[in-house]
């Protein structure tokens, strides 16, 4: 079993992550702006997201998976799955 963790390797990670979701204010003058980094930095003040590695318990593995243009983020593989295929879009960060 794999699953998606609230760890990101860096804030940019985080923040090209959480951009799809629309984060914005209105300026004066109905100015729509980006307000993704504020809430990135909310999330993390507030221990919702974490930057750097999960914690792993015994046999379990970390990968980063996403894009550079999607973010990255760490997903945790349990010992008990069966491993996956060359076709993956992800980094190995065990070692």
């Amino acid at each position: 079993m794999r699953y998606g963790t609230s760890y990101f390797p860096y804030r940019a990670a985080a923040v090209a992550y959480f951009r799809p979701y629309g984060y914005t204010r209105m300026e004066f003058g109905g100015v729509e702006v980006d307000d993704t980094e504020a809430a990135v930095a909310q999330k993390i003040a507030e221990g919702s997201i974490h930057i750097g590695k999960p914690p792993l318990k015994p046999g379990e593995t970390c990968r980063l998976v996403g894009s550079a243009q999607y973010g990255w983020r760490y997903y945790v593989k349990a010992a008990s799955t069966a491993s996956r295929g060359p076709s993956d879009l992800s980094l190995d960060t065990t070692s």
